[in-house]
């Protein structure tokens, strides 16, 4: 088995990619405390919506958090907190990289003069 890296040494990367993939997590981070602040919620929900079929992906970033974390159809219920963690992080995860798709197409689509 090889040895895991120490995850406190893991140099910051100056790939264009990180930098994308850091401002896309700033820009939600905005977009959830501006809900916050205006009292309301912030609605990944509808967020994700502009992407894929909500209910699919849920069933799927569930199905995925149950094989991931190994749980049993009798242990769901009781690890309820661990599968719920593992699914947002999948659908985050499904987020971000639908941001960062639309970011490199935005980013190779002709710009037109200004004139």
């Amino acid at each position: 088995m090889t040895d895991q890296p120490n995850l406190m040494e893991i140099v910051e990367p100056e790939h264009e990619d990180f930098f994308v993939m850091q401002a896309m997590i700033e820009s939600l981070n905005q977009e959830f405390a501006e809900a916050n602040e205006e009292g309301r919620e912030f609605d990944l929900a509808d967020y994700l919506a502009q992407y894929v079929d909500t209910n699919s992906l849920a069933f799927v970033a569930i199905q995925r958090a149950i094989t991931v974390l190994r749980v049993s159809a009798e242990e769901v219920e009781a690890r309820i907190d661990e599968v719920t963690r593992e699914a947002s992080a999948f659908q985050d995860g499904f987020l971000m990289g639908c941001r960062f798709q639309q970011f490199q197409v935005d980013k190779n689509k002709p710009q037109e003069d200004i004139a």
